[in-house]
């Protein structure tokens, strides 16, 4: 009886797998970011400043890049330092991007925590001479997993694909 139980859950296991498992392509991620998608949001809820500047000035410094409830990297080809807050499962739940003097340029904000999820880049300083205004929709992403990511722009172009 054991096994005869064992061998259903097994089956059941591998139907609900295989039957819920989606093939991702561009248009289905697309239309699947597009379905939480704010074209413009409010930033005033978001310190123009980093309140924890000193402190991640100082993770960078020493190579840290885990520190209490956040993940600090540093970009140096835009250059700017990314904080992202991780939730207690380590997944990201909002990033920002500072200038190398502390200003918020960019958040970042996901759907859900886990994946898949989409994310959406909104601008907050005024970047690329202003092009976008503060608070404007600037790109959005389509995370199937850690790895595998799809990129497009403010407009829905498609920018590119990454899957490791």
């Amino acid at each position: 009886m054991r096994k005869i139980i064992g061998i259903i859950s097994i089956a059941l296991l591998c139907v609900f797998h295989f039957g819920c498992a989606q093939d991702w392509n561009e248009e289905k991620a697309k239309q699947e970011a597009l379905r939480g998608i704010k074209y413009s949001i409010d930033i005033s809820q978001y310190p123009a400043v980093d309140p924890d500047f000193d402190e991640n000035q100082q993770a960078i410094k020493k190579g840290q890049q885990s520190i209490k409830d956040r993940f600090v990297t540093i970009d140096t080809q835009l250059p700017v330092y990314v904080v992202s807050k991780m939730d207690n499962k380590k997944n990201q739940q909002i990033t920002m991007f500072y200038g190398m003097d502390g200003r918020l340029l960019i958040v970042r904000l996901f759907s859900s925590p886990d994946y898949p999820r989409a994310s959406y880049m909104y601008c907050v300083g005024d970047t690329e001479n202003g092009k976008y205004q503060p608070g404007q929709l600037r790109s959005f992403e389509f995370h199937v997993s850690l790895g595998h990511t799809y990129f497009f722009g403010a407009d829905g172009s498609f920018q590119g694909h990454q899957q490791d």
